[in-house]
């Protein structure tokens, strides 16, 4: 594993969240935080639990969407230059399209 990846995952990697929270009496759940829906549901789930507090763990992808900053290792802050601006922005709307 080269030192970068390694340095990240130890400093960054917080392991089982839900477990931790689960080990405290907490009520735990996992939804995909890109998705309103399972998010909304989340929330009523946890509006039904009684007699301890609720989590909500919303699992992401840093720049989800934007496939050549979702396989950007370090993506916190990146600079995207005018004509990768308009490549994402191309993307995005074809992704779109299919919507419509």
């Amino acid at each position: 594993m080269p030192v970068k990846v390694y340095r990240l995952f130890f400093i960054g990697y917080l392991g089982d969240i839900g477990a931790k929270f689960a080990t405290f009496g907490w009520h735990t759940q996992n939804v995909n935080g890109a998705d309103v829906e399972q998010i909304y549901e989340g929330i009523q789930t946890a509006k039904q639990v009684s007699g301890k507090p609720a989590v909500i763990i919303l699992d992401t992808i840093k720049g989800q969407g934007v496939r050549f900053v979702e396989e950007i290792l370090l993506n916190h802050h990146i600079i995207i230059d005018p004509e990768k601006a308009k490549a994402v922005i191309a993307e995005l709307e074809q992704r779109l399209a299919k919507y419509n």
